[in-house]
């Protein structure tokens, strides 16, 4: 181990020492005096240490909802009874030796109804975070929280339901709370956010919110931005599936979770800021990419390649990007739909 690295690691351990302690007895003792400070932003923006970032992102989001434990309960009942249905109506129709398909009937109709949610879920379990083996171990609490809480939600807000991504939203925030906790969170940051649109493929919600990403990066990257056009690169190529997977497969996992300190901290606002950070990070190698160059490097983001320091640097580049400009133009893109 060459000297500098070990001084560079000496240095951001004690950084991280120092940032879990003014946390903890400065910050969160006297959330009230400075939820709305200077010094909280710059905290935030920095990454909160992980110790402290369940409590940090719960205070931060808050409970706009009234979601309550008591809630949270009932829904869970709610949520095993309809996962013992769906499982007696899969086997209801698998006994009835084709008489029940294509009839439309009653058993039928209900197996429809619960299948969707039911059978992505099951689908998602085993995908969430593929280098956490906790979560795909049957016998895991964490996979028993994770399933538990996406089943309550579709309880709860049962025309949104469940969609590929919000797993990875959800366990995410299981790794740093208990699963009350989380399923408030969760609830609260959907209500808030544009996941709501692109979960539910809300058109033409999700179009207003690509259409505002094409005016931040032709505004802020607009030699790139000449570049999409000239080679037909669309932002839902990308955007999509950054968004709907909260950069969990786009980016390692400790950069995710500082990109959630500052989205849960500035909403929508920060998610298309770090597009655009990670945009500028690889806009040398896109400016000389084909269409299919482009296309491949903007799904398979080389990981390994990437400095956190440089990345974030990249996203705070494009401060200007404020959650009062973001909206002045979701608003305007809205107007001309």
């Amino acid at each position: 181990m060459s000297k500098s690295y070990a001084d560079s690691t000496k240095g951001n351990e004690e950084r991280q020492t120092y940032l879990c302690r003014v946390w903890k007895e400065k910050v969160l003792p006297n959330w009230e005096q400075k939820k709305h400070s200077r010094k909280l932003r710059d905290l935030v923006f920095e990454g909160i240490p992980p110790s402290v970032r369940g409590e940090a992102w719960k205070r931060i989001i808050g409970n706009s909802l009234k979601v309550t434990p008591e809630l949270y309960a009932i829904l869970c009942e709610q949520a095993d009874k309809s996962r013992k249905d769906f499982e007696k109506l899969s086997g209801a129709i698998a006994d009835a030796d084709g008489d029940v398909g294509g009839s439309g009937g009653t058993v039928e109709q209900l197996y429809s109804r619960e299948r969707s949610a039911q059978k992505s879920i099951n689908l998602d379990l085993p995908r969430t975070f593929p280098e956490l083996a906790f979560f795909h171990v049957k016998s895991s609490p964490l996979q028993s929280q994770l399933r538990e809480l996406l089943e309550a939600y579709v309880c709860f807000r049962p025309d949104i339901g469940y969609t590929q991504g919000m797993s990875y939203l959800a366990a995410g925030l299981l790794l740093y709370m208990d699963g009350c906790d989380a399923f408030i969170s969760f609830c609260n940051l959907l209500h808030r956010s544009c996941f709501i649109a692109f979960f539910s493929m809300k058109m033409p919600d999700v179009q207003i919110y690509l259409q505002t990403h094409q005016r931040l990066l032709k505004s802020e990257l607009p030699v790139l931005y000449e570049h999409f056009e000239k080679i037909r690169i669309e932002p839902e190529m990308y955007m999509v599936g950054w968004i709907m997977s909260a950069y969990c497969r786009a980016l390692p996992l400790d950069l995710v979770f500082r990109v959630w300190d500052g989205f849960i901290l500035d909403g929508d606002a920060y998610l298309f800021r770090t597009a655009l950070g990670i945009l500028k990070y690889f806009e040398d190698t896109l400016l000389k990419s084909s269409f299919e160059e482009c296309a491949f490097l903007l799904s398979h983001l080389p990981q390994d390649h990437i400095v956190p320091n440089v990345l974030f640097q990249r996203i705070r580049s494009f401060s200007g990007v404020s959650k009062q400009r973001f909206k002045h133009i979701y608003l305007k893109c809205e107007k001309e739909m």
